[in-house]
């Protein structure tokens, strides 16, 4: 996987690169008075329309920034494809993508707009595309009769490199937006290829294309109706190792003169308000734990013991295997990462040492929010500081304090993490079960 991610990367340079050379190359060749094959957007969309038309219907592929101006033209053509029971792939930049933000702001002079009305532009644009994509998808079906409309549709992150459309067997065109970076892709010269040239260079460049596509389509892509991952943390994306835990119990009951069956029950008497952020710092948790138990309330005693505690979150949390891995491949993918946790503050001396922050968007503290999950309010304010609907997030948790109900309840969807047999019998609300979090970026 990673050896094809790192192949697929240098194929996506050498495609940009080629076409820099093949645009320049075939410019020079036009002012020497041979054949070329560059020419203006429209002249290249409608000769590839006209050779489309006059072929054989087949699949069709297209990727781009919005989509918006080749949907303009391509729109006859993509619905013919489907009323012939043809596959449609469209590839569409994310509207909240790094890639958008990085091509707004290199166009924002050449085209006189700010760059937040520019953002805004592009974001209505993107959104106008797929809706008139499944638009068309159920014009389709409701004229034609036709069982399944085979249109797919997805939002990629990446830079917008390439501008094109491909049918199996007859053309393609393509563009680069990278050598112009003042200019729209869309008012670049394009290269015009028949797939039945002699030219090798023209069937490298088209097999360029086609593995450029099939990159995003399948590793820097995601579907278009959810936007945001929302993760529990404890249990989730991280444990806290069992051995260390006990031993910090055993130590903090010694300390305190009481049984560890006693501090546990303690422990989970005080969560609620510690959570909720009622109780202001471990230290102080621990005051209220002396307190209950009839203990003196000594203030080394509650320094000594919070430290424990905090030691053992800087030095005896683990990440789960292939957490990192999944939220590479989520962010790569173009989705919003959230966290929302049941936590007390010292969930801080957790995060400093997992690393984990730098893939979040944002982070819901319980103790921050003044309540805990399950109630309704804690995800809203998740999905709002990710700037998505609930409905579009989905929600993914190990089944601890009955946090698929509260998610359910808000409109998201729920996915649940299950490491073993016994988990799956924890909670049954959840959407989807999966036992390791190397399934979550296909099933989403």
């Amino acid at each position: 996987m990673e050896v094809f991610t790192v192949a697929a990367g240098l194929a996506s340079i050498s495609a940009l690169c080629y076409l820099c050379y093949q645009i320049g190359h075939r410019s020079r060749s036009h002012k020497r008075g041979n054949r070329i094959t560059l020419v203006s957007p429209d002249d290249a969309m409608d000769t590839f329309l006209k050779t489309t038309t006059n072929g054989l219907i087949d699949d069709i592929d297209i990727v781009g920034y919005s989509v918006h101006a080749l949907l303009d033209k391509c729109q006859p053509l993509i619905g013919k494809s489907l009323q012939a029971g043809k596959r449609v792939r469209v590839l569409i930049l994310a509207s909240d993508s790094f890639g958008l933000r990085e091509k707004s702001s290199l166009e924002r002079e050449a085209q006189g707009m700010s760059l937040d009305d520019l953002r805004t532009r592009n974001r209505t644009d993107i959104q106008d595309t797929v809706a008139r994509l499944w638009t068309l998808a159920e014009r389709v079906h409701d004229q034609g009769n036709i069982t399944r409309v085979n249109l797919q549709v997805r939002l990629y992150n990446q830079f917008p490199i390439l501008r094109g459309v491909w049918a199996r067997n007859l053309c393609l065109v393509a563009g680069s937006y990278l050598y112009d970076t003042a200019c729209p892709g869309r008012t670049l010269p394009h290269i015009v290829i028949d797939e039945n040239s002699e030219n090798h260079l023209d069937k490298y460049a088209s097999r360029t294309f086609r593995n450029w596509f099939d990159y995003l389509w399948s590793y820097r892509s995601r579907e278009p109706g959810l936007e945001a991952v929302v993760f529990d943390l404890y249990g989730t994306l991280v444990e806290v190792e069992s051995g260390a835990r006990r031993n910090a119990r055993r130590q903090m009951a010694q300390l305190i003169g009481i049984s560890e069956e006693a501090l546990d029950r303690l422990w989970l008497e005080t969560q609620y308000d510690s959570n909720c952020g009622r109780i202001g710092s471990t230290k102080a948790r621990f005051e209220q734990i002396l307190q209950i138990a009839n203990k003196p309330v000594d203030d080394d005693v509650a320094t000594k013991l919070g430290e424990i505690e905090e030691e053992l979150l800087l030095k005896h949390v683990d990440v789960y295997p292939s957490a990192i891995e999944t939220l590479d491949t989520l962010r790569e993918r173009g989705y919003r990462i959230g966290l929302l946790t049941n936590c007390s503050p010292s969930v801080l001396h957790t995060l400093s040492r997992t690393g984990l922050p730098r893939y979040f968007a944002s982070l819901s503290f319980s103790f921050q929010l003044g309540a805990n999950k399950p109630d309704q309010r804690v995800y809203k304010a998740a999905a709002a500081e990710l700037g998505s609907p609930p409905e579009r997030c989905v929600f993914i948790g190990d089944g601890e304090n009955d946090e698929f109900a509260g998610a359910k309840a808000v409109g998201m969807k729920t996915i649940m993490i299950a490491r073993s047999l016994d988990a799956t019998k924890k909670d049954n609300k959840a959407d989807r079960v999966i036992t390791n979090l190397r399934e979550l970026p296909d099933l989403l």
